[in-house]
């Protein structure tokens, strides 16, 4: 699940999906073709033309998971992924021009398993921010909220930066995900705000 899904990313890509039981939320790669991207977004991922930016972090017995950029067609493209050359990437893309789609961040959810919380084997938040955010948080279904650490992102670009956050698989046996990511600034003004789409 990426930005367009909170509601303003003009496309969404999640690309060969391949793998038995992966569940994200997501919108398949053709639409891709409205803007007659398709060809040059799908070349470039065959082509193993990724960034990697970080881990996603987690316990050694958690599957190994990297933040990667992409830039394809006019298209920004952030994905969840194993390595860049394999075939199962979650995430999506926003014109390269708008990288936040009028906000100030860029946020991908995604899973394993499902559809329900408590059969999720593994599931992660990534984000790029805007310079502006101070600091970014996640409101979880049981109304806690967790602080997100944002790190610099230059391979992203200039002034960009990330967060990756695994989340706790205590909790999801539990039922409980995130629902809502937020950015603020320095101020503690609210910049931006995404809901994920989680239920329960």
């Amino acid at each position: 699940m990426s930005k367009r899904m909170f509601g303003r990313t003009t496309i969404v890509v999640v690309a060969l999906c391949a793998a038995a039981g992966i569940a994200a939320g997501v919108v398949v790669a053709g639409q891709v073709d409205i803007l007659g991207e398709r060809e040059s977004v799908d070349q470039s991922i065959r082509d193993g033309k990724l960034t990697k930016v970080a881990e996603v972090p987690g316990p050694p017995s958690a599957s190994r998971r990297s933040i990667f950029v992409e830039r394809a067609g006019g298209q920004l493209c952030l994905w969840d992924a194993p390595d860049a050359r394999g075939l199962i990437r979650q995430g999506g893309c926003n014109p390269e021009s708008d990288p936040f789609a009028g906000g100030q961040m860029f946020v991908s959810f995604s899973y394993e398993g499902g559809p329900k919380a408590q059969d999720v084997r593994d599931a992660r938040l990534i984000g790029l921010l805007s310079s502006s955010v101070a600091e970014s948080s996640v409101a979880l279904s049981d109304g806690t909220v967790r602080t997100l650490a944002l790190r610099p992102a230059p391979q992203a670009g200039n002034g960009l930066q990330y967060f990756a956050y695994r989340l706790d698989p205590r909790d999801l046996r539990r039922g409980i995900g995130p629902t809502m990511v937020r950015a603020f600034d320095s101020n503690g003004r609210l910049l931006d705000s995404d809901p994920t789409g989680f239920t329960e």
